[in-house]
């Protein structure tokens, strides 16, 4: 798919002027300024030698928490920050860990994962992304959607930005997280290991 530079470089969280300048070092003649659109061939080329480049840098690039558990039953993710209202019991509970409660649209989602000794290494002016394994691809549930496992810590994992955009686009990368959150947490919500 065609995409410009600087699309690409929010996609890996890196700036726009390292993409260009792997873009001009593959020789890729489109490449001359941020805003230039890549055609097909060369976005795959540019975005293969970018992970390349980035797997070497980033070990590990997925982080688990420590335990699996719920922490909100019945949250799931809102479509504007600030709809999230906690209750008073999980402020009390996240102010006795050090933590506030995030309203933002997958805040709750971080704070499982922060409530259940997660570290979340930073990255830009934040940390790296909290991802949710079972996200309705290849079967799996849409977590996000559904109350038991939105806030769920066991289906959640910080991921360096080079593993979140590949946890969205690689089939075998989702399957070995729902395997990593089966043997850690035996948290199994596609059915994959069930008879394993």
């Amino acid at each position: 798919m065609a995409k410009r530079i600087f699309d690409i470089s929010k996609e890996f969280g890196l700036h726009p002027k390292v993409v260009l300048a792997k873009a001009r070092e593959l020789g890729i003649a489109q490449a001359k300024v941020v805003s230039s659109l890549l055609d097909d061939n060369d976005t795959a080329r540019l975005e293969k030698e970018l992970l390349k480049a980035s797997s070497q840098q980033m070990k590990p690039s997925l982080k688990n928490c420590r335990l699996g558990a719920l922490f909100w039953p019945g949250c799931v993710r809102t479509q504007n920050d600030g709809e999230h209202i906690f209750p008073d019991e999980l402020k009390i509970h996240l102010e006795r860990l050090g933590l506030k409660p995030d309203t933002r649209t997958n805040g709750p989602a971080v704070n499982s994962f922060q409530a259940a000794g997660g570290k979340r290494p930073i990255w830009g002016n934040e940390g790296w992304h909290i991802h949710h394994i079972f996200d309705g691809t290849e079967g799996s549930p849409h977590a996000v959607r559904d109350g038991n496992h939105f806030t769920h810590s066991a289906g959640l994992v910080a991921a360096h930005p080079v593993a979140h955009h590949l946890a969205h686009h690689s089939n075998l990368l989702k399957w070995l997280l729902w395997r990593e959150a089966f043997l850690r947490f035996g948290f199994d919500l596609s059915g994959n290991f069930v008879d394993a």
